[in-house]
């Protein structure tokens, strides 16, 4: 594109200058989103996984190309070598793995290749399987890439068992409900959440993140004693 101004004289209309400048618009690259972050599931529950809010910034309503796969380990500090997980994925942006897939006492790694004319962009997110039932936890995707320090950082999770509903917008007395992060930041004190860290919902108040830095927050919630978390990284801009 060029774009030109032009300014003349009040009193002189026909002395004039202008000036042009040349813009290229470059291409933003796809975005591939796993929605929920790492969790944990129980053996007896399903596991919905969506990757259904990737996207092409500069075309919104491109159609895409979704490859999953899976692999697993013993446990999150095993050293044996990683198996497929025996089951087929879809060719769809979402995928249900019925109750009883799979096994408890294993990680899985769930991995989406998102593709579109011979671009590509890929997530993952990491599940732990833990025997019996659990409540499952999310942690809702965050609108940008990377966040602000100078503005309020807002996390949105949600945590369900059995029609028991803690939603993104409440308290929830039958399913406890608590954020932490990787950092030495207490996030139950108020002058450094303004909604505590109690609720589905966290709001961290402005200056507490730093710039540049990258923190996994952690949702967990507490159900008949058994407990089950999701986690999500959030970046900061420099």
């Amino acid at each position: 594109y060029t774009v030109a101004v032009a300014g003349c004289m009040r009193e002189q209309p026909s002395v004039c200058g202008e000036a042009t400048r040349l813009l290229e618009l470059a291409d933003e690259p796809l975005v591939a989103i796993i929605s929920g972050g790492d969790r944990d599931v129980g053996e007896s529950d399903a596991l919905a996984l969506s990757a259904c809010e990737s996207t092409d910034p500069d075309e919104p309503n491109a159609q895409l190309d979704f490859t999953w796969a899976c692999s697993s380990v013993a446990s999150a500090n095993a050293s044996d070598a990683e198996y497929d997980c025996g089951v087929s994925p879809p060719a769809a942006c979402d995928w249900l793995l019925p109750a009883g897939t799979l096994a408890a006492g294993r990680l899985y790694t769930f991995d989406v290749s998102v593709s579109k004319r011979g671009e590509v962009a890929n997530a993952s997110v990491a599940v732990t399987v833990k025997a019996g039932a659990l409540p499952a936890v999310e942690i809702f995707s965050l609108a940008q890439a990377k966040q602000n320090p100078t503005t309020r950082l807002r996390l949105a999770g949600r945590a369900s068992l059995a029609g028991a509903d803690a939603s993104a917008d409440g308290n929830s007395s039958f399913i406890p409900l608590e954020w932490s992060v990787d950092a030495a930041i207490d996030l139950s004190s108020p002058l450094v959440s303004t909604t505590g860290n109690k609720r589905a919902n966290l709001v961290v108040r402005a200056g507490v993140l730093t710039a540049g830095a990258t923190y996994a927050f952690t949702l967990c919630a507490t159900f008949a004693g058994r407990v089950s978390c999701a986690t999500k990284s959030v970046t900061m801009n420099r």
